[in-house]
């Protein structure tokens, strides 16, 4: 459960609203007071996760430029704020975004494999592949790849920090573009 929904305001606003609202709601609505509680309990919980994590403020995107001939790229990360491993039940999704490729960037047959890892450090060190191949744009018919994206789910063993690897099989400068991963809520 995240901190904002421990915090001592947090129990003083739903101790006001139990008191000041519900009642109020229940005439309006002629609800319960039950079923008017547990709607603004749950409407409550949702403004603490959005609280927690910061959404709508721009941190919650990365983007990285993609490789430069065979080689691969890891982006930056984004912080799920699970503590430890084996404990992430995170209640959002994440989206892997890429740009298409003309046939310069990625020739027939090549690929570009995106993989999703995770790291109990935010630079990523020392990660850990928890989805191989989310995502594979290959090169063919002479047309390169068209624009994809992707959206995941964590699996529980993940640890706190999240990134996507990228690996190019063979020649062409991608590096002019970029994927984008971002949290879903």
């Amino acid at each position: 459960m995240h901190k904002f929904l421990k915090s001592r305001a947090m129990v003083f606003a739903l101790a006001l609203i139990c008191l000041l609202a519900v009642p109020a709601a229940c005439i309006a609505s002629s609800s319960s007071p039950l079923e008017t509680l547990g709607s603004i309990t749950m409407a409550l919980g949702v403004l603490g996760s959005v609280a927690a994590y910061n959404f709508g403020d721009g941190n919650l995107v990365v983007t990285k430029t993609l490789p430069a001939g065979a080689a691969n790229v890891t982006s930056t990360s984004l912080d799920t704020g699970e503590s430890s491993t084996g404990s992430n039940t995170t209640p959002y999704e994440f989206l892997l975004e890429v740009p298409a490729l003309t046939t310069g960037i990625l020739g027939d047959a090549a690929t570009i494999i995106y993989d999703v890892v995770t790291s109990a450090s935010a630079d990523l060190s020392g990660p850990t592949t928890v989805a191989k191949a989310i995502l594979t744009q290959t090169g063919a018919g002479g047309a390169g790849a068209a624009a994809a994206s992707q959206r995941f789910r964590l699996p529980t063993n993940a640890q706190r920090y999240v990134g996507i690897k990228a690996t190019k099989s063979a020649s062409g400068d991608a590096s002019a573009l970029s994927m984008t991963l971002s949290m879903k809520f």
